[in-house]
C-alpha cells in the first residue's frame, strides 16, 4: 500500500516521509526496512528520502484520496484491520483534533476495501496505516 502513495505524496511536494511504529511490530518494521524506510530515532521511527521514491508495485492497488469527513464515516471498518492499537498520539481520536489538512487514501483491490493511509503532510508523517491481512507483503 505504501508504495502505491508514495508517488501521490511525491506529486504534492513531500520531500520525505515518516512514520512511527512501535517496537515490538517487528512485522511493520521488516516491511517498511524492506522498501527502504531507515530508523532516525531512537523510539524506531523510520523515514523514506524522496531519492527512494521509486518503488515496484506488486499488487494492483485502486487508490482513492477521500476527505477527512469520508474517514469519520468509515473509522470502524478501518480500525478493524488494526493488528496494533496506534499510539496516543497516532489515535484517530486525536488526529481528528489537529490542526492543519491530513490526506487519506483508500486502498481498493476492484471494490474491496483493504487498507489505508493517513498523512500528516505539515510534518512529512504517515500517522496511520491498516491493510486487511490478506493483502499484505504485496505491494
Amino acid at each position: 500500500l505504501i508504495e502505491h502513495i508514495i508517488p501521490l505524496l511525491k506529486q504534492k511536494g513531500c520531500s520525505q516521509i515518516s512514520l512511527l511504529v512501535l517496537k515490538q511490530n517487528h512485522v511493520a518494521i521488516g516491511a517498511y526496512t524492506k522498501i527502504g524506510f531507515k530508523p532516525y530515532r531512537t523510539e524506531v521511527s523510520y523515514r523514506l528520502h524522496r531519492a527512494n521514491f521509486n518503488l515496484s508495485k506488486k499488487k494492483e492497488f485502486i487508490i482513492k484520496e477521500c476527505t477527512i469527513d469520508d474517514f469519520k464515516s468509515m473509522t470502524s471498518q478501518c480500525e478493524s484491520l488494526w493488528d496494533w492499537q496506534p499510539t496516543w498520539d497516532s489515535k484517530t481520536s486525536s488526529l481528528l483534533r489537529v490542526e492543519g489538512p491530513l490526506d487519506v487514501f483508500q486502498a481498493f483491490v476492484g471494490n474491496a476495501f483493504v487498507g489505508y493511509i493517513i498523512f500528516y503532510g505539515q510534518f512529512y508523517q504517515i500517522t496511520q496505516l491498516a491493510v486487511h491481512k490478506n493483502y499484505r507483503r504485496l505491494g
